[in-house]
């Protein structure tokens, strides 16, 4: 067993007094419908009190938080299931957990409260030991709403009270969930952890649903940009304004840190709680997107395509063949460039004579541009070879991919290695058919030979049976 594990084990043991003094205030009052927090103000006590009435940080909602392991700036906020982030309500996910967890299908989520939603504000770039996570944003799900809490530290003596209490936030959840988390986020906090001793190796205990790769494999060639920003205004009706751009924070921290003036950091609590919002909120689409609940007759054409090869990818079958089956009836000059690539959907799936009828449809219609793909010709020419034996319509497949690596090259649209590579294949496969041509033509004409020479036998006996 790992040492994180074990460290994670004994707190849900050793449960953090902090965390549950504050969600037996939260529900007693439930937050308002825009998600301010009108709960009543804890009691003092040693392991919770707030900072004095009057400071910048109350009016922000801001606490400081007390724990075995020192303090730190917490900054809580609930809403209910019922409240509407766009186009979607928070609560709408939990029953569409069944499809969310075919993301992860050896380990789907068992329920709501088993997800987490990370997402952190840094010093900068990178996952190094100078790289310090400033605000760590999480969410969750409680029985009546969706919580978003956020860690500030306004010194790096914080981070361990701060690490501590993050774990045992995570300890109840089986599923963390982030966008770009995997590459940036959570190698950031695993080495937190192992740089101040809270846990000594990195490993993590939740599976991992990173948004930000589905969200690429749908969008990034439909959408500008595939920043969780755009994806939400796009997709999620989602408007951010007046929104901190996350490049942005590092200098406000500093800013703050030299001017110590609460508010400066206004803009990066929102921004960050933009962010775990709009995570849950992708969690939905992309859960409706699995379940086959969204509209795919009003996507442009890129997006059906890009679909249906997620679908594929997911082994969502009978809602690829329902993408594509829609796909395919638009005007093909819609789709031309994914053509090739439907028909390889196609091959993969064992119909290979819907494959060959793109692959030819496509042929005829763009063999004779210098912009097509040649995909379609070099497919042709292996199955009208090793499948159908029609060596002569195998060459002529061959011949065409020619002319059109002759047109790129004459427009230098490919060049060096790449182009030395495809011709040299070209040539050896049309040497090879040529051969094999040869061959069948011999071959057919012993054929013939054989077949007149025993039908000569035949009247040479029927001749002397008569004499």
């Amino acid at each position: 067993m790992s040492r994180m594990r074990e460290k994670l084990l004994g707190m849900k043991r050793k449960a953090i007094s902090a965390p549950e003094e504050i969600s037996e205030a939260s529900s007693d009052t439930p937050a308002d419908e825009n998600g301010s927090n009108e709960l009543p103000r804890p009691s003092v006590s040693e392991n919770f009190r707030l900072l004095e009435a009057g400071d910048e940080w109350s009016a922000m909602d801001v606490y400081r938080i007390n724990t075995e392991w020192g303090s730190f700036l917490l900054r809580r906020r609930v809403y209910p299931l019922h409240h509407r982030h766009g186009y979607y309500e928070f609560g709408q996910l939990e029953a569409l957990l069944p499809f969310l967890g075919q993301l992860t299908p050896e380990h789907p989520p068992e329920s709501l409260q088993s997800l987490a939603f990370l997402d952190t504000e840094t010093t900068g770039l990178g996952v190094g030991a100078g790289n310090l996570p400033f605000m760590v944003g999480l969410g969750y799900y409680e029985q009546n709403g969706f919580v978003v809490e956020q860690m500030l530290l306004q010194h790096p003596a914080e981070e361990p009270a701060m690490l501590n209490y993050l774990l045992g936030r995570l300890n109840s959840c089986s599923h963390l969930i982030s966008y770009n988390g995997k590459s940036f986020d959570w190698p950031l906090m695993k080495n937190r952890f192992i740089l101040n001793r809270v846990a000594e190796e990195g490993e993590s205990i939740l599976e991992h649903v990173d948004f930000l790769y589905p969200s690429r494999n749908l969008w990034r060639t439909v959408l500008e940009s595939c920043r969780l920003s755009h994806v939400e205004q796009n997709r999620l009706g989602i408007a951010r304004t007046e929104d901190v751009p996350g490049s942005e924070a590092p200098r406000l921290y500093f800013e703050y840190l030299a001017e110590q003036k609460p508010a400066i950091l206004q803009g990066v609590f929102e921004h960050n709680e933009l962010d775990i919002m709009g995570l849950s909120i992708l969690g939905i689409h992309m859960s409706l997107a699995i379940a086959g609940r969204l509209e795919l007759d009003e996507m442009e054409s890129e997006e059906l395509y890009r679909l249906a090869l997620w679908y594929d990818k997911i082994g969502r079958n009978e809602l690829r063949e329902e993408a594509l089956r829609l796909l395919l009836a638009r005007d093909v000059h819609e789709f031309r460039n994914q053509l090739p690539s439907v028909a390889m959907l196609y091959k993969k799936a064992g119909r290979m004579s819907d494959a060959v009828r793109l692959w030819t449809s496509y042929t005829d219609q763009y063999g004779d541009q210098a912009w097509a793909q040649m995909e379609p010709c070099t497919e042709l020419a292996m199955y009208y070879e090793h499948k159908m034996k029609q060596y002569e319509v195998a060459l002529h497949y061959v011949l065409l991919a020619k002319e059109i690596l002759r047109m790129k090259k004459s427009l230098r649209m490919l060049t060096g290695s790449k182009l030395d590579a495809l011709k040299e294949e070209l040539n050896k496969r049309e040497q090879r058919l040529k051969q094999k041509r040869l061959k069948a033509s011999e071959e057919q004409q012993r054929t013939k030979n054989r077949k007149r020479s025993k039908g000569n036998s035949d009247v040479v006996h029927d001749q002397l049976c008569l004499w």
